[in-house]
């Protein structure tokens, strides 16, 4: 509803730069939500030019976030760790929890493709705690799941197995489509670990 009303008004009697600001947030925002994948940074970047001299901190936090996505989306995960991180240096300064943890998701994800784990748990694990405050408990899930993997990557599998059975129960209830998932990486766990009895109880169970 809100990109349909934002396509509803006439860019040009949009006039000073705080208007144009303000719009190209909203719409970079409402573009994403609808998981319209923008690679383009000039309308973004009418927003980041201005908020980086404004002092509304949230609105230039939001608007070097939407600017990561963006170059994400085009690829280009240098530039959009260069924009996240400008986006994580305003993370004391505002009091955005569910934005914040949306923030730490995509730079962990960053960082698991280029198979820093270290750096991607790091990430991960403060996107968890955002979204416990911001009581996302889905985006938890999701989250729970890629701290689950790097486990597992580090063969740490006693971790990796009790954070993805937690994972699992929840799913189960919730989200069946998040089942699978939680499924395979058990399934590894057991294999690797030559546990015979847990794989053949997982497989078995409802």
């Amino acid at each position: 509803s809100s990109l349909y009303i934002l396509n509803s008004i006439d860019t040009r009697t949009i006039c000073s730069s705080e208007q144009k600001a303000k719009y190209a947030l909203l719409y970079s925002q409402a573009l994403d939500k609808n998981l319209i994948d923008v690679t383009d940074d000039s309308l973004i970047n009418i927003a980041v030019d201005f908020y980086r001299k404004d002092e509304d901190i949230e609105k230039r936090f939001l608007a070097y976030f939407y600017q990561g996505r963006v170059y994400s989306n085009a690829g280009d995960n240098t530039k959009a760790i260069l924009s996240y991180t400008q986006a994580e240096r305003l993370v004391n300064d505002i009091n955005i929890p569910y934005a914040t943890g949306l923030l730490y998701a995509r730079i962990g994800e960053i960082f698991f493709l280029q198979y820093d784990y270290p750096k991607s748990l790091d990430a991960y694990t403060k996107a968890l705690q955002y979204y416990t405050l911001a009581d996302k408990k889905s985006h938890q899930i999701y989250t729970k799941i890629n701290i689950g993997q790097i486990y597992l990557n580090y063969k740490q599998y006693d971790k990796a197995e009790r954070i993805i059975t937690e994972a699992l129960e929840w799913s189960f209830q919730n989200n069946k489509n998040l089942c699978q998932g939680c499924i395979d990486i058990l399934s590894t766990i057991y294999v690797d670990t030559n546990n015979e009895s847990k794989l053949d109880s997982l497989l078995n169970s409802k």
